[in-house]
């Protein structure tokens, strides 16, 4: 059985190379997927240019979807294509 939700450390300092993330990712088919771990590195830059975020969508062929916070119900599970969501940093 699948997760519904896969947490992945992106960022090749301290996480996962985009092409690594994405066999976990299609191995274990989650239906959302929330790259983390890879704000401090690229904290000046916008989340649209941050080179970790665009090699692990380029690898996926997804697109993100940019979120200021995602409130996760039996609703959001209903798609069967897998998103990616990009939570927006809080500034903290």
């Amino acid at each position: 059985d699948s997760p519904d939700i896969l947490f992945l450390p992106l960022g090749e300092k301290r996480g996962l190379t985009a092409k690594y993330a994405t066999e976990i990712a299609r191995q274990l088919q989650a239906k959302i997927i929330f790259p983390i771990h890879y704000i401090k590195e690229y904290s000046r830059s916008s989340l649209g240019k941050i080179e970790a975020i665009n090699k692990f969508l380029k690898e996926t062929g997804n697109t993100a979807i940019c979120e200021p916070k995602l409130i996760v119900g039996k609703s959001s599970f209903s798609d069967e294509e897998e998103k990616v969501v990009l939570l927006e940093s809080r500034g903290k």
